[in-house]
C-alpha cells in the first residue's frame, strides 16, 4: 500500500509545491535534506510515528496503526505532542488500509497514469455550482461536456450532490458512454425522496428509437415485478419480453443508498444488481447488440420512454461508469468508500513538547485547510489505496504540533485503520 500525504504549508506557492513534489516515503526516525520553515532556517527532517495519548474508542499505536474499535459508530483520539525544535513547516502522512471518505479520481488523479482505475469511462462528482456554471465536466480521463436541465446542487456523500426533481436530469450523449454490449458497471450513490406511487423511478437511464429500440435503466422498480425495489430493465430490443428486468432490496426512503448494476457476457450473459451490498442476479441472453448512438441519450433523472415522461424526485452522487464487470469485492470496496470516515485536526505552538500539554492546552484545533473541524482527507481513487496531499493554511505552522483523529463508520464491520501515521517536516 502506498502513503497519503497532507502538507502543512506556511504559503500557498510553497505548500503547492511541496505538494506536487514526489514523497520521500522517509521511514520513521530517517533524517533528509529540509528547508524549513521561512523564519526557521535550515535543518533536518523530522518523521515520527504518532501514539494514542488520550481518546476513547480508537485502538492501536504506532506500531500497528490507529483503528476504530469494534462495535463503535465514531470515535475521536489526540497524538502526543511532537517538537521540531524549530519553527517548521508541517505534514501528516499515513497509509489507508482501505479506501475511504472521498470520491474517486479527478482528472489528474494519478492513479489514471497507474491504470488503477481500469475502464473508468464516466465520473461525475456532481458537486458543482450552477449559479457559475452552465454545464457539468466529467472527471474521467475523457473530460466530457455533460448538460445539465433544472437539477440544483444539495449536500452528498463526498460533499455536493445533484438533485434532480420532476422532469429536470443530467444528461450527455450516449455514444460517449461504453455500450451496454459489451462488459459494464454503472455505479452511483442515490437518496430516493417520494415513493413510487404506481410508478417506476429512473435514477439513470435512456434509450433509442422506434419500436424494436434499446431500453436501459438502473432505479426503483415498482411494476409488479418489484415493489419498492432497486433494479431496472436491460433490453437490447424493447420488443424481446425474453429479457426483462432485476430487483433487489427496497431502498429507505430520504437515505443514500450506494446503487450499481453489473453486466457480464452478452450472448450468453449475467446483469447483476447491488443496492449497498446486496445483490441479485439474473441470466441473460442477448440476439443483437445494443443500439444507443449520438442521438440517444443517457439520462440522470428524468426519463423518456417511447413519448412518454418518468419524473423522479431523487438526488445523486459520484456517478461511476466501468468498461468493465467489476468484482463483487470492488464493489464492496466503493460502497465503504461512501460509509467511512476519517477526519483530522492539527494545533501547534511555540512552546516545546514537554511543556506544551499545558502551555498549549488551549490553542484551537485546526482542521488542515485552517477552519474548524474535522477535514476528511483519503486516497482520491482507486479501488485500494493512493498517495494523497493537499495544501494547508498559512496559520498551521510552529515548533511543537499534536494531530486529533475522528474515525467513523456506518458499517459495522468497515473498520476505518490509518497505518504508518506519522508527523513529519520538510
Amino acid at each position: 500500500m502506498e502513503r497519503c500525504v497532507l502538507a502543512l504549508s506556511d504559503s500557498g506557492e510553497a505548500g503547492r509545491a511541496a505538494a506536487d513534489a514526489p514523497d520521500n516515503e522517509m521511514d520513521a526516525g530517517e533524517d533528509a535534506p529540509s528547508d524549513g520553515a521561512e523564519d526557521g532556517g535550515r535543518g533536518s527532517a523530522l518523521s515520527v510515528l504518532l501514539d494514542i495519548e488520550s481518546g476513547e474508542g480508537v485502538e492501536g499505536g504506532a506500531a500497528d496503526g490507529w483503528r476504530l474499535a469494534a462495535e463503535v459508530n465514531e470515535a475521536t483520539a489526540v497524538s502526543q505532542w511532537v517538537d521540531a525544535e524549530t519553527p517548521s513547516r508541517w505534514r501528516v502522512r499515513w497509509t489507508p488500509e482501505a479506501p475511504y471518505g472521498r470520491p474517486m479520481g479527478f482528472r489528474n488523479d494519478p492513479s489514471y497514469e497507474t491504470g488503477s482505475i481500469l475502464a473508468n469511462s464516466l465520473s461525475l462528482h456532481l458537486d458543482f455550482n450552477l449559479a457559475a456554471d452552465s454545464s457539468l465536466v466529467d472527471r474521467s480521463p475523457f473530460s466530457r461536456p455533460v448538460e445539465v436541465l433544472g437539477a440544483r446542487m444539495v449536500p452528498g456523500i463526498f460533499g455536493g450532490a445533484v438533485e434532480v426533481l420532476g422532469d429536470s436530469h443530467v444528461a450527455l450523449p450516449f455514444s460517449q458512454v461504453v455500450s451496454p454490449t459489451g462488459n459494464v458497471t454503472w455505479t452511483l450513490w442515490a437518496r430516493m425522496l417520494t415513493g413510487c406511487d404506481g410508478q417506476n423511478r429512473v435514477f439513470v437511464g435512456g434509450e433509442g428509437e422506434g419500436e424494436e429500440r434499446s431500453h436501459v435503466w438502473l432505479g426503483v422498480r415498482c411494476d409488479g415485478l418489484c415493489t419498492d425495489q432497486v433494479g431496472g430493465t436491460w433490453k437490447s430490443n424493447k420488443s424481446n419480453a425474453a429479457v426483462s428486468g432485476l430487483c433487489v432490496e427496497a431502498p429507505i426512503r430520504g437515505e443514500w443508498h450506494f446503487v450499481a448494476v453489473v453486466k457480464r457476457g452478452h450472448s450468453p450473459g449475467l446483469l447483476t444488481v447491488y443496492n449497498d451490498e446486496a445483490s441479485h442476479a439474473s441470466p441473460v441472453s442477448y440476439s443483437e447488440p445494443f443500439q444507443l448512438g449520438e442521438s440517444d441519450r443517457l439520462r440522470f433523472g428524468y426519463f423518456e420512454d417511447g413519448g412518454l415522461g418518468y419524473p423522479t424526485d431523487v438526488q445523486i452522487d459520484h456517478a461511476v461508469f466501468f468498461a468493465r464487470a467489476l468484482s463483487a469485492l470492488e464493489l464492496r470496496s466503493m460502497h465503504r468508500r461512501g460509509r467511512t470516515f476519517a477526519g483530522f485536526e492539527v494545533r501547534v505552538c511555540e512552546a516545546p513538547a514537554s511543556e506544551a500539554g499545558a502551555a498549549c492546552a488551549d490553542v484551537p484545533w485546526r482542521n488542515l485547510e485552517g477552519s474548524m473541524g474535522p477535514l476528511s482527507n483519503a486516497d482520491t481513487g482507486q479501488l485500494e489505496t493512493l498517495p494523497f496531499r493537499v495544501d494547508a493554511a498559512d496559520e498551521i505552522i510552529g515548533r511543537s504540533a499534536q494531530l486529533r483523529v475522528t474515525l467513523r463508520s456506518d458499517v459495522l464491520d468497515a473498520r476505518p485503520v490509518l497505518r504508518d501515521l506519522a508527523f513529519e517536516t520538510r
